[in-house]
């Protein structure tokens, strides 16, 4: 009789270690700063989806101090680079500022941005680029952003959707073609999906070790992952979709097998 009830007790001990193993730890996720003027921030749709998905969101602010940007990539599971234009000159300068400012607003920014990916990469630690990031971590690796403008509105699909419809943001634009091997169709389970699109440039020739896993009907390059280093990258933005279709907040609940660390 006893060694019965000792074989229930390990049963449940055992059941309850199996149950707290399957529960996931929360991710500290790193958002990268925007850089956006004077002030150092993060799109609050990254911050809520990382919190919703059940994670925590780490803000990196732009510096210069290479021992704060290490102590901070210490802390973090992965990066998230957020989006905006890639080029300076293509942003009204706000109040009291001019267009020298936002240049130098954009060479700080791509200054900081390939800081933090040298502190990050020999920790492997993993990425992820929204629009702007998409050429962030392309270029960094080896890869070459177009010089074509995807945006004008004579194209047969004009990547700034704004210029041609008054619709939200958040609402689709256009479709892309998921590769089926790709861990993106893993996540979406689908080949065709529809996806915003608010970008000017970006990858023409995608780095080694990195592969196209979704490209719009005009062959415009919608999303990259990582095949040696564990990188995901999109050209969309999921983050002002996931309001509205709760497979793009599924995206983001699935980033860290986009990035292959589980």
């Amino acid at each position: 009789m006893n060694a019965m009830k000792t074989a229930v007790v390990a049963a449940m001990f055992a059941a309850c270690a199996s149950g707290a193993d399957s529960v996931r730890k929360p991710l500290f996720i790193g958002i990268v700063d925007r850089c956006k003027g004077d002030v150092a921030g993060a799109q609050k749709t990254f911050v809520d989806d990382v919190i919703e998905t059940g994670n925590v969101p780490l803000l990196i602010p732009r510096t210069t101090d290479t021992n704060a940007v290490d102590a901070l990539l210490g802390k973090v599971d992965m990066l998230i680079f957020q989006g905006s234009a890639f080029s300076p000159g293509t942003t009204k300068p706000p109040k009291g500022k001019t267009e020298e400012d936002i240049k130098q607003w954009s060479v700080d920014r791509i200054a900081f941005e390939k800081l933090v990916m040298s502190r990050a990469a020999p920790r492997r630690i993993p990425v992820v680029g929204i629009c702007r990031g998409i050429n962030v971590i392309n270029t960094f690796f080896g890869g070459v952003y177009t010089n074509e403008d995807y945006s004008v509105t004579n194209r047969v699909i004009c990547h700034m959707q704004n210029k041609v419809s008054s619709k939200p943001g958040w609402q689709p634009h256009h479709e892309i073609t998921i590769d089926r091997s790709s861990r993106l169709y893993s996540v979406f389970g689908e080949e065709k999906v529809m996806v915003n699109s608010f970008h000017r440039t970006g990858p023409g020739i995608v780095a080694p070790g990195f592969r196209v896993v979704a490209r719009a009907p005009d062959g415009v390059i919608e999303a990259i992952e990582g095949d040696v280093y564990p990188a995901f990258a999109f050209q969309f933005h999921p983050e002002t979709m996931a309001r509205h279709d709760k497979r793009f907040l599924n995206l983001f609940r699935h980033l860290p097998e986009l990035v292959g660390i589980r």
